[in-house]
């Protein structure tokens, strides 16, 4: 009977690290950079084209309000001598006014545009995600992880270049 102890209880140990080991699934990991993957992927680039051209325009009549308010600020450094107080008053009540106008133009415009980034760009990153993971599942990869979060990473685990000549080639 002792004869057979050792060996049951090694049977035993095999076939528990078996069942064991089954349980246990090895990860294999990879990050990406989805910023730069966005201006790649086709799905987003005409979107972000249209967001910076919406961007320019909306840049440009900020600035021709900025250049309002500097000229006003000028008008007043430079002829306040020959100004009396009642029109350098109303010149200082106007810059003040085209202030709060910037000030509202500038708001609006960034609500604006965080808006259009939002409807527009939304369906179009689920779609970047879904290539992501099909690709990553594609090199055995099962976790992806956004390189904004990973702070040491060696360089192999970056897929990013690849995906990105992926969707280069894409149309």
């Amino acid at each position: 009977m002792k004869r057979y102890i050792l060996p049951v209880i090694l049977l035993s140990l095999l076939i528990a690290s078996n069942l064991y080991s089954a349980r246990i699934k090895i990860a294999k990991i990879c990050y990406v950079n989805t910023r730069k993957l966005l201006s790649a992927h086709p799905a987003t680039r005409y979107i972000i084209k249209e967001i910076m051209q919406t961007r320019n325009k909306y840049k440009s009549e900020i600035q021709s309000l900025e250049k309002e308010v500097k000229e006003l600020e000028n008008q007043v450094k430079n002829n306040a001598n020959k100004l009396s107080q009642s029109e350098i008053r109303s010149i200082l009540t106007k810059m003040e006014a085209k202030k709060e106008a910037l000030n509202y133009k500038i708001s609006k415009r960034n609500n604006e545009l965080r808006e259009i980034q939002r409807t527009k760009l939304k369906p179009a990153y689920r779609k970047i995600l879904l290539d992501i993971k099909k690709y990553a599942n594609s090199l055995g990869y099962n976790i992806v992880i956004d390189a904004r979060f990973v702070l040491i990473g060696a360089r192999d685990l970056d897929i990013t270049d690849q995906l990105k000549r992926i969707f280069m080639n894409k149309r």
